[in-house]
């Protein structure tokens, strides 16, 4: 019975570091996987052709052009150029792949300079597009207009404007206005916002010379108020042509 139970004690006592050694095999085979994952590399002292040192340096990264070091203070960039012909063959130095790789380099950082240029110039464009827009919407004028004839490129109307105060000012002439007129005819009557933009001379059906205020338009809709009375405009005032 007790030789049993020695025999029971010695076997669980085997089992026990058996158990163990596996263990210990596992956290060790963990460890080396680790090391081999996160490359620690141990630090070296690196002199250049120059004489530039760098002492406790980590490679950290090699490139086709150079090895990339880790410092106590930083990162730094050595070209294989400046290294020894023995460090520039143990790290495997290729002067046709490290002129490859810089032409590439080169490229990239072209075409990354062209587009940040591309979109600064987007930038400022929108910026001045913007600016232009405010510059016309602080001249813009509410105008009510009756088309009294549609040209090339605008319409010639009478009508009245709509001051800050809210108070109608009959225009006193016809004006020019410069913009779309798809779906306009004579005699129409429409509620338009309208920017002065100089003046505009032509010559009427009759040969008479004509200077009257020029507009643009910038945004027009059906009329929502009758205009004040006018005198009907006479087909002699008229753009000649049109």
């Amino acid at each position: 019975m007790e030789t049993q139970k020695h025999r029971l004690d010695t076997d669980s006592f085997d089992l026990a570091r058996r158990s163990a050694l596996v263990a210990g095999l596992g956290i060790m085979k963990a460890l080396l996987a680790v090391l081999a994952l996160v490359g620690v590399v141990c630090a070296e002292d690196f002199t250049l052709t120059d004489g530039t040192e760098y002492k406790g340096a980590r490679v950290s990264r090699v490139d086709p052009d150079g090895l990339v070091l880790t410092l106590v203070d930083g990162i730094a960039k050595v070209p294989f150029a400046k290294l020894s012909p023995a460090l520039q063959k143990q790290y495997n130095y290729d002067p046709e792949a490290a002129q490859q790789f810089a032409a590439e380099k080169a490229s990239k950082a072209a075409v990354a300079s062209k587009q940040m240029q591309a979109q600064e110039a987007e930038r400022q464009r929108q910026a001045a597009d913007k600016k232009a827009v405010e510059t016309l919407l602080a001249s813009a004028i509410q105008a009510h207009l009756t088309i009294s004839q549609i040209t090339d490129d605008g319409f010639l109307a009478h009508g009245y404007v709509t001051e800050t105060n809210g108070s109608n000012q009959k225009l006193q002439d016809d004006i020019y206005v410069v913009g779309p007129n798809e779906g306009l005819v004579d005699n129409a009557k429409i509620q338009a916002v309208i920017v002065p933009i100089g003046t505009k001379k032509f010559t009427t059906v009759l040969g008479a010379e004509r200077t009257v205020a020029k507009f643009k338009l910038v945004s027009v809709g059906e009329a929502d108020s009758p205009e004040p009375s006018r005198r009907g405009v006479s087909s002699t005032q008229r753009i000649g042509g049109g």
